[in-house]
């Protein structure tokens, strides 16, 4: 138990570090990293790290080496941090269950490991003072999240298979809405069953709420989209 002490603060923060990375690469550039099941990954690594905080009760004054401590010290920021990148991908309703155990579970490893009191003082106030903020916008989203509503209505293939243009019918309520025409690669840049990696879609056309009924939409060729009379080029 005392060899896998020292393997668990890096196997555990590699754990909660994936999906940050995913909502950094989906945010800054133009791939979309999609997460099989973002349930599964959440009730996953909140069995590890209930596994992990049992452990530390039967591993007692295990030497830490300074990074090691770090890690341990910054590991109960990382569920707030992933409850923050869950809500809009996966929703809060699922994850916010997951979460909170996480925190718990990685707050009593972190109190069992670290030794020094001031350092487990400071790291426990801040968790808190981040928690407060992140429970109202879990509420916020519960509360809101029925207001935008945007449906497919309509895919059309280019000739070849290799993009599809999605009409897309954008609808926020007292709002108004919009209509889209997203162009996307119908296939992934890399697929490992568990993890896809895919182009973003591009926006070539939008228009007013409900125009999609009536559009004309066809492929002129491989690389061609005529939109109620326009064309765009795509590739």
């Amino acid at each position: 138990m005392k060899k896998a002490a020292h393997i668990l603060p890096f196997l555990l923060f590699s754990i909660y570090l994936a999906i940050p990375a995913v909502s950094l690469v989906n945010l800054t550039t133009g791939y979309s990293i999609c997460i099989y099941s973002y349930h599964a990954y959440a009730l996953l690594t909140a069995a590890i790290s209930l596994a992990v905080a049992v452990n530390s009760f039967f591993v007692k004054d295990a030497a830490l080496t300074k990074i090691e401590a770090l890690c341990i010290l910054f590991m109960p920021l990382m569920p707030l941090i992933n409850w923050i990148c869950y809500i809009i991908p996966a929703g809060w309703k699922f994850t916010a269950l997951c979460m909170p155990v996480c925190f718990i579970c990685v707050l009593v490893y972190m109190l069992q490991s670290i030794k020094q009191v001031k350092r487990k003082v400071i790291v426990s106030l801040s968790c808190i003072i981040f928690f407060i903020p992140i429970c109202f916008i879990s509420l916020l989203d519960c509360l809101f999240s029925g207001f935008g509503i945007d449906r497919v209505v309509h895919v059309e293939y280019s000739p070849d298979r290799e993009y599809k243009a999605e009409v897309v019918d954008s609808d926020q309520g007292a709002l108004g809405g919009a209509v889209f025409v997203n162009v996307c690669n119908t296939e992934p840049v890399i697929d490992l069953y568990f993890i896809k990696v895919s182009k973003k879609p591009h926006c070539v056309y939008s228009g007013e709420w409900g125009g999609y009924k009536g559009m004309e939409l066809y492929w002129k060729d491989n690389h061609i989209l005529s939109v109620n009379g326009s064309d765009y080029f795509v590739g």
